[in-house]
């Protein structure tokens, strides 16, 4: 039974994982706060912990809300109300934050959650990603006859004004990235998702000069730019593992070689190091962190009864949330469900509890830039 269980939760948080690819606060430990720095006769305070300032937003999809709290567990605030959020990203000045819901919505609000405004049906997959300079989304969605082969991808200013369709023709086009730069969006794309044999294509961000810069990826999970847009990070294969590509479609490299799933996938600040999540059929599944060139690959050890995913880096790379799903059978929460979200230092030291654990199918945090 035990067994049965573990597995359950083991492929709740996979499945979740595989689709959304892809991150309410009741605290019960702080972080310690960075010292003040005396300058003379004023006093100057250091850059809160993680980075940026120092607060992570956070959805609950079962309870629809979307709130808000420093690092160290203070200042809880509720920002919106939004339908099953299941995507939570933060514009790159830290401005406004972008949610994806469940049913196909793309809202976008200031940073205190103020003039909410739903910016985008999509049909499909509906993953996005923000301009650099913040004043644009990129997103897929279902544009034709068969709701499985005909993804395309469109931006459209954040305040909903020029919505430009990218891409056109049979296929899908998915998975959105936006480069550093500006100048390109990075996107997956197969002729037919049940054959698979994705490519990566690159297009510029009106529309023209479409190119392949690889082929023959089994599946579509992730594709991320590195943060000096040189290079591609990618999650495919089956079981899925994590590769990398030049930007001008030069060596590809395979990081990962497992037989368990390697996914979520992220860059950390500095571009040095890839923050991914392991699956194992029997043992649930946990963090992973490894330099950019595949080397020193380490997991942060759990319980075999946990479930833990959804990482992210804090803006300074020095810090990590997570969720971590665990199985309670003697509780009321479902198989997979009873979630605890945590912090800790990105080598996997000085874990601390940022919320209680709580019924909840999906959390997502989002640390704001």
């Amino acid at each position: 039974m035990r067994t049965l269980f573990r597995r359950a939760a083991w492929l709740t948080l996979a499945v979740l994982l595989a689709y959304l690819s892809v991150r309410m606060l009741a605290v019960v430990g702080n972080t310690p706060a960075s010292p003040t720095l005396s300058v003379g006769p004023s006093s100057i305070k250091p850059t809160p912990i993680g980075g940026g300032t120092g607060r992570i937003a956070f959805a609950t999809f079962g309870k629809n809300k979307i709130n808000i709290s420093n690092v160290d567990g203070t200042g809880l605030s509720h920002l919106a109300d939004v339908a099953e959020p299941a995507q939570l990203h933060w514009s790159p000045d830290a401005k406004h934050l972008a949610a994806r819901s469940v049913p196909g919505e793309i809202y976008v609000m200031q940073a205190d959650g103020s003039n909410l405004i739903r910016l985008a049906e999509t049909k499909g997959a509906g993953f996005l990603s923000w301009s650099p300079d913040s004043k644009a989304i990129a997103y897929d969605s279902h544009s034709g006859q068969s709701f499985m082969r005909d993804l395309q991808i469109y931006t459209v200013n954040i305040d909903g004004t020029e919505l430009i369709q990218l891409t056109s023709g049979p296929g899908n086009h998915e998975h959105p990235a936006w480069s550093p730069d500006g100048r390109q969006i990075a996107f997956q794309f197969t002729k037919d998702p049940f054959v698979g044999d994705y490519e990566i294509h690159l297009v510029n961000t009106d529309g023209s000069e479409e190119f392949s810069i690889a082929t023959g990826f089994a599946n579509s999970q992730d594709i991320l730019w590195s943060p000096d847009g040189r290079q591609l990070l990618v999650a495919s294969g089956i079981p899925v593992q994590i590769y990398v590509r030049n930007a001008d479609g030069s060596q590809l490299v395979q990081l990962t070689n497992t037989q368990e799933h390697n996914l979520q996938p992220s860059w950390s600040p500095d571009g040095r190091q890839i923050l991914y999540t392991g699956f194992y059929k029997d043992s649930g599944s946990r963090i992973h962190v490894m330099n950019a060139d595949g080397s020193d690959q380490r997991s942060f050890a759990n319980d075999p009864e946990v479930g833990d995913g959804y990482a992210e880096w804090s803006p300074d790379g020095r810090w990590i949330t997570y969720a971590s799903t665990r199985v309670r059978p003697d509780t009321n929460c479902c198989t997979g469900c009873c979630v605890t979200v945590y912090i800790m230092k990105a080598d996997g030291s000085g874990r601390r509890k940022l919320t209680d654990e709580i019924e909840e199918p999906i959390w997502r945090t989002a640390w704001q830039p």
